[in-house]
């Protein structure tokens, strides 16, 4: 693990201050194990993405937790009625890239996946806000501060959901029409490598 912090230095945050952050259970933070992903992937992702280790939460816990970091300060859209259902963190190791791909702003969601490597993909929303959060927290550092990036979650509408634009205002998520480009909205990606032999249930 100390390899990965050489090479990813402010762009990754150990395991154990990531738990300290979100209030997880210190006793699971050792089935982690060690960063799986290979030295010389690390050092493509210097300077474009972060490391991070994830531990199971949802979107509603990490709001609740930082509520100041978010923009919607009173009750958002989401929250209004039961028409989003975002997929929780899972338990594992991710590499998120820190700002959507500005070149890739007028692209489709379905073109955008087809030239990506299989083991990427579009971030959730609570991949996103976990990330945002917890690199600011320890690092005072803004990710997806100047574009949302879209996500694989869905309003049950039928509209894309959206996260980013992370300025002093904080964190907005935002839906938008499916199929529609927007010139504030462009891609990230994110790798996982989730742990399933873990109770997700813990901490």
């Amino acid at each position: 693990m100390s390899e990965a912090q050489k090479i990813m230095g402010e762009s990754f945050v150990d395991p154990i201050t990531t738990a300290i952050c979100f209030g997880i259970d210190r006793a699971v933070v050792d089935l982690l194990g060690d960063v799986p992903f290979s030295h010389d992937d690390l050092r493509r992702y210097v300077g474009t993405h972060v490391l991070f280790a994830g531990y199971p939460i949802t979107f509603t816990e990490i709001r609740k937790r930082y509520p100041h970091l978010f923009a919607a300060k009173e009750r958002p859209w989401y929250e209004a009625g039961p028409i989003v259902d975002f997929m929780p963190l899972s338990y594992g190791w991710y590499i998120l890239r820190k700002d959507p791909l500005s070149e890739d702003i007028a692209c489709m969601t379905h073109e955008y996946v087809n030239l990506i490597p299989r083991s990427h993909f579009l971030p959730t929303v609570c991949e996103i806000a976990f990330a945002c959060t917890l690199f600011y927290s320890v690092r005072n550092m803004r990710l997806f501060k100047n574009a949302y990036g879209r996500t694989v979650d869905r309003a049950r509408n039928g509209e894309d959901v959206a996260a980013g634009d992370f300025d002093e205002a904080g964190l907005g998520i935002i839906p938008f029409h499916a199929g529609h480009n927007d010139s504030d909205v462009g891609f990230s990606e994110i790798r996982r490598h989730r742990i399933l032999t873990v109770d997700q249930t813990q901490g």
